[in-house]
C-alpha cells in the first residue's frame, strides 16, 4: 500500500519491516518501480514498527498503515495506540488497521480516544477498517 500511496502524491511514505529479509525485498521492488512516476519519496526502514512508532513525534504522519502479526493481538493494539498519538489526518489521511475477523472493532476504539471507525470490510480470513479522528 505504500507504493501505492506513494504513486498517488504522497510526499513521503516511510515503510517499515521488522524481518531484515523483507525490508530488503521492499528495498529491491522500491528500486523495481523507480522508472515510474512518483512526487514524494519513499524510505524503506529495517526496524521494529513498534519502537520506530512509540518514538515518532505527535502527529507527525497523516495516513498509518496498521498490519500486525495476527498470532500477537498485543502488538495490535501497542499499534493503534501508536497511531492514534502519531497520525495527524487533517489533510484526508487516517489509521488503516488490518487484523483478524475476531477482532471487536470497537475495541480498538476505546483504545483510541478521539478516533472513530469510519468504514469497514471483512473477508473470509481479515478485517480492514479505516479509522477517522473526531473532535473531542
Amino acid at each position: 500500500m505504500g507504493f501505492e500511496a506513494a504513486s498517488r502524491g504522497a510526499k513521503e511514505v516511510v515503510l517499515l519491516e521488522k524481518d531484515k529479509k523483507i525490508a530488503a525485498q521492499l528495498q529491491s521492488q522500491y528500486q523495481d518501480l523507480s522508472s515510474f512516476p512518483c512526487i514524494g519519496s519513499v524510505k524503506v526502514i529495517q526496524n521494529d514498527g513498534i519502537v520506530y512508532m512509540s518514538q515518532a513525534q505527535a502527529a507527525s504522519f497523516h495516513l498509518i498503515f496498521v498490519d500486525p502479526p495476527f498470532s500477537q493481538p498485543e502488538l495490535l493494539k501497542r499499534s493503534a495506540l501508536d497511531a492514534a498519538r502519531v497520525c495527524d489526518d487533517q489533510f484526508g489521511g487516517g489509521i488503516y488497521i488490518e487484523c483478524p475477523i475476531t477482532q471487536d472493532l470497537s475495541e480498538l476504539e476505546l483504545l483510541m480516544p478521539n478516533w472513530t471507525c469510519s468504514r469497514h470490510m471483512q473477508t473470509a480470513q481479515t478485517k480492514a477498517a479505516l479509522f477517522r479522528h473526531t473532535s473531542g
